[in-house]
């Protein structure tokens, strides 16, 4: 085998284009979108539980993406981002299932 890209990879190169495969997916995945994080660093976190109990009561007893999804903003607003996401994973699951029964 004298073929040498085979044998030695220039790894320097395959992580600069990992790199930039990395910036130009987030620069084209946030374009035009707020995001999901918020820069509030003027608004105080309030506790609102008794919303977030009747969401969940809600979301027990009859599960949908909107659901799912307004527990999803409550925690981001709480600035709960991993509970905020797991809701918002929730929410998205419940969506494929409500689109395949239309």
């Amino acid at each position: 085998m004298k073929n040498s890209i085979l044998a030695r990879p220039n790894l320097k190169v395959l992580l600069l284009g990992a790199m930039l495969i990395v910036v130009v997916q987030g620069l084209i995945g946030s374009g035009g979108q707020d995001g999901m994080v918020s820069d509030n660093s003027h608004t105080p976190v309030v506790s609102w539980t008794s919303d977030i109990d009747q969401l969940m009561d809600e979301a027990m007893q009859q599960p949908s993406s909107s659901v799912f999804m307004r527990i999803s903003h409550y925690y981001e607003k709480q600035r709960e981002y991993k509970k905020a996401i797991l809701y918002l994973q929730k929410a998205e699951r419940f969506a494929q299932v409500e689109e395949l029964r239309h």
